[in-house]
């Protein structure tokens, strides 16, 4: 019994902390050659962090590598040129940058 609840504690232990924020404005963008094919993100107002998410400096990271990614930076992009408010949810990983959460979803209002 000891093992099933120690199996239960490293499972839960292990959880990932996706972030979510909504109704923000997009401050800057920014993308940089040698740093890979993504883009960064910082927002008027700071997420709650994932875990990875150790950069103060930028909030999320979106991967260009699909065409599903390059949809979600031209509405992105579009929103951040037409100041329009945005909801975003995060993967609770760092996987573009190692210091930068990735973005999961975005939806303009």
């Amino acid at each position: 019994m000891k093992y099933v609840y120690f199996c239960l504690f490293l499972i839960m232990s292990f959880s990932v902390q996706a972030s979510e924020i909504k109704n923000v404005r997009i401050q800057q963008i920014a993308m940089n050659h040698d740093q890979g094919d993504f883009v960064f993100i910082k927002l008027e107002t700071a997420p709650s962090r994932a875990s990875c998410s150790t950069n103060g400096a930028w909030d999320y990271t979106l991967s260009l590598k699909d065409e599903t990614y390059n949809s979600m930076y031209a509405m992105l992009l579009a929103a951040f040129m037409a100041g329009k408010q945005v909801n975003i949810g995060g993967t609770g990983t760092c996987n573009e940058f190692s210091q930068i959460e990735s973005i999961s979803s975005f939806f303009v209002n």
